[in-house]
């Protein structure tokens, strides 16, 4: 099914949608004044061009192609893809078929913050765990979607409820992911750090296939 946009607004909705605009343009300007992720990139030359590059990329997923002053709103059923990151020995795949569902707490960044709050019910989600061979195990579904993480200290963090669907038959690594042309463009090898990323339908079936789907 192809996304589809409503670009006739009503004035709520436009309202709606250019507060959203605006809020995650304060956390992205934040973020990437502050975070040492962006450390290095802060010292370069191209740094403006380039953080701007990569709001508009993050917008342009966030609220659909823009035309003028009309900000899109994603409006079809068509689920979303992401792909989130955990180390195994604080909660590993294997932790999420145990219990069915847990609530992904715990996330400090304000990139990967945009994601989860992006984020609807029935998205799909890549499992990958980060730490040892470094593969995607499985595949989530978002059974809830963004709440207020209550195991933060501040307020703003948001969390989303996760359920497992299905194990991959032979999981992904990230070795294989990095000699696949078609993945060439994933988040997962473009900014390695972020704990939440988007993934496009095209690279989402094309792990599930490398899993054996």
């Amino acid at each position: 099914m192809t996304t589809q946009y409503s670009w006739r607004l009503s004035d709520r909705r436009r309202r709606r949608a250019r507060s959203l605009f605006r809020r995650d343009s304060r956390e992205l300007v934040a973020a990437f004044a502050t975070n040492s992720i962006f450390a290095g990139a802060r010292a370069r030359p191209d740094f403006a061009a380039t953080a701007i590059r990569a709001c508009s990329e993050i917008f342009r997923w966030r609220y659909g192609p823009a035309r003028g002053n009309h900000l899109a709103v994603k409006t079809s059923a068509a689920p979303g893809h992401w792909l989130v990151k955990s180390e195994p020995e604080a909660y590993s795949w294997a932790d999420l078929v145990r219990d069915g569902r847990t609530a992904w707490t715990g996330v400090r960044n304000f990139a990967a913050r945009l994601h989860l709050r992006a984020m609807q019910r029935g998205d799909r989600v890549l499992f990958y765990e980060s730490v040892g061979p470094k593969t995607i195990q499985g595949i989530a579904e978002v059974s809830r979607t963004a709440f207020p993480d209550d195991t933060a200290d501040e307020p703003g963090w948001v969390a989303v409820e996760l359920k497992a669907v299905a194990p991959l038959a032979q999981p992904v690594t990230l070795a294989q992911i990095k000699t696949e042309p078609a993945l060439a463009k994933m988040a997962l090898l473009r900014i390695a750090r972020l704990s939440v990323q988007p993934v496009t339908a095209a690279e989402f079936a094309r792990i599930v296939k490398l899993g054996g789907g």
